[in-house]
């Protein structure tokens, strides 16, 4: 295009069209369609031109984050997990991972981490093959990756504070930082009260944002939550939900395998449904209809 020299800003960022990622163009009569996961923090450049008296937007994206190219996954004991599945997601997006139980999510979660390599198929992760990571490698690629589970699995003999330090020691941050960084997170998430106290007690949800805490102390580009609802009332659940909100317009990717179709519903983000080992639908209309 003749254009690619246009400047363009949003959000006090500027850019030109060169580097715009997979450029799109609508003419501005389907502006209102763009689905929500297309919109907000997911939109890197939006500007306008005048051509034959119509206005169009170019909408430049964010790169991939993750990438599964026709993945299968087959155990040893004879059962296949994942077939043939592809799917992408964005740097910057929320997307919830619905589907019944031994759909595949956890799975797809394990590949994500690099807990296991596919059968076939490439799971790629900022444009690395994670089957190809040498084994030094593979501690890099999870600390980037803050991971939050549905039984917490903190350390019951630590307190709050040192149970979100420890992801930071092991990184190999020196104290004063971790001083420094630990009760500004434990802040964030409520629990600046409470950072003396072991898990045991703690309630339910407590014990879920110091989960949350911990995986983000250390500002991986990546959360990813497996059914982190899945023992909190309706209550609790929606204030963790509005934690991963919060994370996720602070430009972190944010993915949440989950059954609550009520909070999948309510929030209208891009759902990724998983059955019968592969993806069936996509799009952010209410889970009930996928």
């Amino acid at each position: 295009m003749k254009d690619s020299g246009m400047r363009c800003s949003t959000a006090g960022m500027i850019g030109s069209i060169d580097n715009v990622s997979r450029p799109l163009f609508l003419d501005v009569k389907h502006y209102m369609e763009i689905p929500p996961f297309l919109g907000g923090r997911f939109l890197q450049v939006l500007c306008h031109k005048m051509s034959n008296r119509k206005i169009y937007f170019l909408l430049g994206v964010h790169a991939e984050m993750i990438k599964l190219d026709n993945v299968s996954m087959a155990y040893d004991n004879g059962v296949t997990a994942l077939s043939n599945v592809s799917l992408n997601i964005a740097k910057g997006e929320f997307v919830f991972l619905v589907g019944t139980s031994g759909a595949g999510k956890t799975t797809l979660i394990k590949l994500i981490y690099r807990e296991e390599c596919p059968t076939t198929g490439q799971v790629l992760f900022d444009s690395k093959n994670t089957a190809r990571l040498k084994g030094k490698e593979i501690p890099m690629l999870r600390r980037r990756i803050g991971m939050v589970f549905q039984d917490f699995r903190l350390l019951s003999q630590k307190t709050v504070n040192e149970n979100v330090a420890f992801t930071l020691k092991i990184a190999g941050i020196r104290q004063k930082e971790i001083r420094k960084t630990v009760p500004s997170v434990l802040k964030r998430v409520g629990l600046e009260h409470k950072a003396d106290m072991i898990p045991a007690r703690l309630s339910g949800g407590e014990q879920q944002k110091v989960c949350i805490a911990r995986a983000i102390v250390n500002r991986p580009p990546l959360i990813i939550a497996d059914e982190p609802t899945g023992n909190l009332d309706p209550a609790t659940s929606w204030e963790i939900m509005k934690l991963f909100i919060d994370i996720n317009r602070r430009g972190t990717t944010v993915l949440v395998a989950t059954h609550a179709w009520d909070i999948v519903n309510q929030m209208k983000r891009r759902i990724i449904s998983l059955s019968g080992r592969g993806v069936i639908r996509e799009g952010v209309r209410e889970a009930s209809a996928l």
